[in-house]
């Protein structure tokens, strides 16, 4: 009996997030590929950071920014949606001020998928850019039209 509990659990979660647009952006940030062994899976970091980061991701594979134009809008979209954002193991210390950190523990079950979520959206926004057959820069994954 548990063991269902558990799987409906597991397939809520997923649905909360596949609905969401913070949650699915948050999903590109964790996956984002910086190259080498850096990774955003338990990296600690301001909001501000998180916005600035998760705004840039958004851009490149988007192309556009995202419809949050501050940090102040941007925390207070996190704090609506702190349940999607928990199913994707989100984290926060008690600080107030600049000291305040967020970071992400998701399984690792969803670092795959939210890798696999950023390389897909990344090799089409690619491909929009320079058309079809042109090989990725594996180094330099982002990239920008102007």
């Amino acid at each position: 009996m548990q063991e269902i509990w558990k799987r409906y659990a597991d397939m809520y979660g997923d649905m909360i997030q596949d609905s969401n647009p913070m949650a699915f952006g948050m999903k590109l940030w964790i996956g984002q590929d910086k190259g080498g062994y850096q990774s955003n899976v338990g990296r600690q970091v301001s909001v501000t950071m998180l916005w600035a980061e998760f705004n840039d991701v958004h851009k490149a594979l988007m192309g556009e920014p995202s419809t949050y134009r501050s940090v102040s809008s941007f925390g207070k979209q996190i704090m609506k949606y702190m349940a999607e954002l928990k199913a994707l193991g989100y984290q926060q210390n008690n600080l107030s001020g600049g000291k305040k950190r967020v970071w992400f523990t998701p399984t690792p079950e969803q670092v795959e998928e939210c890798k696999r979520l950023y390389k897909d959206l990344r090799d089409v926004r690619y491909q929009q850019c320079f058309g079809p057959g042109k090989p990725l820069d594996p180094v330099y994954p982002e990239f920008d039209e102007d």
